[in-house]
Parts: C-alpha cells; sequence; structure tokens
C-alpha cells in the first residue's frame, strides 16, 4: 500500500483552504518514482479500509474508491503466450512483439498511476472528512 506523509507547518487546512493542489503536485511531479506493488493488502490493511469504510460510508460513493483486480492468471497467460509465440517469429517479428510488451508495460504503469492518484483523493477526502467533523465536535462542546 502506498504512503506518502507530508509534514510542513506551511501547509494549513481548514478556514476555507485546501492542501489537495500541493498534494497533487507531489503526487504527479516529474521526478515520482510510481513502484508497482502487486502485493494483496495485509490483513491490518484491511481492517482500517473497512472501519474507515464503516466510520464514513459517504466514502464508498466517491469515484476515487479503487479496489485492486487480481489480474495474476492473465499476467501469466500473456507471459506463456509471449513465449511460444517468440519460438516462432524472426528478428522483425521479434521487435513488433516487443513494441506489443512496451505497450502493455506502459498500460500497466498508467494503471498503477491512476491507482495511486484514486488513493491519494480518497484519503485527502477522508482527511476532510475528519477535520469537519473534528470541527463540529469543537463547536459543540464550546456550543
Amino acid at each position: 500500500m502506498a504512503r506518502l506523509i507530508v509534514k510542513s507547518p506551511y501547509i494549513k487546512c481548514g478556514g476555507g483552504q485546501s492542501a489537495g493542489g500541493y498534494m497533487k503536485y507531489i503526487a504527479t511531479r516529474e521526478r515520482v518514482e510510481i513502484i508497482p506493488d502487486d502485493r494483496p493488502p495485509t490483513r491490518k490493511q484491511e481492517q482500517l479500509i473497512t472501519k474507515l469504510v464503516k466510520d464514513f460510508p459517504d466514502t464508498k460513493d466517491l469515484l476515487e474508491y479503487f479496489r485492486a483486480t487480481d489480474f495474476s492468471e492473465l499476467e501469466e497467460e500473456i507471459e506463456n503466450t509471449r513465449q511460444e509465440v517468440r519460438n516462432y517469429l524472426n528478428q522483425a517479428q521479434r521487435q513488433t512483439l516487443m513494441h506489443l510488451i512496451d505497450a502493455q508495460e506502459q498500460l500497466k504503469t498508467e494503471l498503477a498511476q491512476a491507482s495511486f492518484e484514486a488513493g491519494f483523493r480518497l484519503a485527502m477526502g477522508l482527511l476532510r472528512e475528519l477535520e469537519d467533523k473534528r470541527i463540529r465536535l469543537q463547536l459543540e462542546e464550546e456550543g
């Protein structure tokens, strides 16, 4: 599970301000390296998500809510087929095949980026909800 922790005294949330633009910049800037992580979530991570969705049921309706799909069988099939086809191809045909494989890898990379961005937007939405809830509780205590 990807994590991004930013601590800055210059970023203030609340009072009509949002750190969302700065967070998007951090997540999408040129030097960001996206490291694919195909591991399934840990039991602790699943418990946390379950608790957050229970505590904030509106998060299910967010477009950013992303649940990874297991593509392991498909990936294995692609690799087996690629090896079979490679045995029957000449050099020019192999280059065409390599272009196909490169395109597949690019697709995977873009999917990983989209997944990260969706998770990040979800986290920012949860953060805003928590902040709103905290402010409401403070007002109730004061009033």
